[in-house]
């Protein structure tokens, strides 16, 4: 049976690669990376942090920064964390 899965599908960095790979240059972009997670152990966000500092690297783009905010599961919990805040200050970068 075919997959029902189109490219919009596939995460943003996979469409990245592809580019990157066919010789196109997008070097020199900035970008960051904010995300929250349910757990209240960072480490838990890594599966998020070490693709993300990978694709940088490859790319070879300029990372301005990162929001990582552990301890978000409930609505509203975002708003008990300084994440808001750090975020809005990170847009600033570009």
């Amino acid at each position: 049976m075919p997959s029902s899965m189109g490219i919009s599908d596939f995460p943003r960095s996979d469409k990245l690669y592809s580019l990157c790979v066919g010789g196109r240059e997008i070097s020199g972009k900035k970008c960051a990376l904010i995300a929250c997670c349910e757990e209240d152990d960072m480490s838990v966000l890594d599966g998020v942090r070490i693709p993300y500092e990978r694709t940088v690297a490859l790319l070879k783009w300029k990372s301005v920064g990162e929001v990582l905010v552990p301890g978000v599961l409930n609505r509203g919990d975002i708003d008990k964390t300084d994440g808001c805040a750090e975020a809005a200050g990170l847009a600033k970068a570009f």
